[in-house]
């Protein structure tokens, strides 16, 4: 029986792992190198995947990777 329970404890804790490394995002800010003022509605993509998003007012944006 504690057998049974440890080898259970042990997939709910790779489950959990594996769901959290999975839930991940990339934030950050557009600005121009020129001037420093934050670039409204710059695309930005995630190289090898289908993922976008676009920057807001204030030039900034969050890209979640799963």
């Amino acid at each position: 029986m504690k057998k049974l329970l440890l080898i259970a404890c042990f997939f709910a804790t790779l489950t959990l792992l594996t769901v959290s490394v999975r839930a991940q995002s990339v934030k950050g800010k557009v600005i121009d190198a020129t001037t420093g003022n934050p670039i409204v509605n710059a695309s930005i993509r995630l190289n090898g995947s289908s993922k976008r998003t676009t920057s807001n007012k204030q030039g900034e944006f969050v890209l979640y990777t799963d």
